[in-house]
């Protein structure tokens, strides 16, 4: 058995049909489940705006640094760059990556702020809060009648 010229377009007009049958079926079906996300997020945060899944294409100077430093600051005792991508996501858009080269800066610059387990691989780096931090010592010498 032969597949002629005629039966071949045939067959591929109607695979074709079925096909955007399916593809009107699929973003009803999509249409449908993202309105009831959203309207699962607007009663569970009735005062923040619903999140967009675009990117922003840039951030503004120092926003993604400030944005990292709350999100430490709110994080939990021990935290890795999933914890602070996700207080993050709420003010800014950006990619895992990116959070995490920042936090590695940030966690080397402040004296709260410690490497408990190095990253390897897909496993994070852990990062821990330090709750006693010396501080500087007063710069104002003292005399020797105090």
């Amino acid at each position: 058995m032969t597949l002629s010229e005629r039966e071949f377009l045939r067959m591929m007009k109607q695979a074709n049909a079925e096909m955007d049958a399916e593809m009107v079926n699929a973003r009803q079906k999509f249409s449908g489940r993202k309105h009831a996300i959203e309207t699962v997020w607007k009663m569970q945060n009735p005062k923040l705006p619903v999140p967009t899944a675009q990117k922003k294409t840039s951030v503004g100077k120092g926003e993604l640094t400030n944005a990292i430093k709350r999100a430490i600051d709110a994080a939990p005792e021990v935290f890795d760059v999933r914890d602070i991508e996700e207080l993050v996501s709420t003010t800014v858009t950006t990619d895992r990556a990116t959070i995490s080269s920042r936090l590695k800066k940030i966690a080397w610059a402040r004296k709260d702020v410690t490497v408990e387990r190095e990253g390897l691989g897909r496993r994070p780096t852990k990062y821990r809060k330090l709750t006693d931090v010396p501080s500087a010592p007063d710069p104002t010498p003292k005399s020797e009648d105090d």
